[in-house]
């Protein structure tokens, strides 16, 4: 179960609590990069693209993020998260 910001137990930095929308960008972003890339939306992938970067610059590789920060948790340089390089190749920035 997924916790809405405005739950009393809501905890940014807990899985299942709060970040569950910044767990492993690499894997939950790679589908919703899929999907506009599908239905032909290279505005939304760029823009999520631009965003997913700047969170990887400002925090690094890591396993989930703060929701509302950014600030990086649990393991480093998770390799899901490592799939941002696979859509910079796929969009011609890296």
């Amino acid at each position: 179960m997924l916790l809405s910001p405005l739950c009393a137990y809501y905890l940014p930095c807990f899985f299942y609590r709060g970040d569950v929308a910044a767990w492993a960008p690499g894997l939950a972003g790679r589908f919703v990069l899929e999907g506009l890339n599908r239905q032909g939306r290279p505005d939304l992938v760029a823009s999520v693209l631009d965003k997913w970067v700047a969170l990887v610059q400002r925090s690094g590789v890591f396993e989930h993020y703060n929701p509302l920060t950014g600030e990086a948790y649990g393991a480093v340089g998770l390799g899901m998260s490592t799939l941002i390089v696979d859509w910079l190749y796929r969009t011609g920035r890296a």
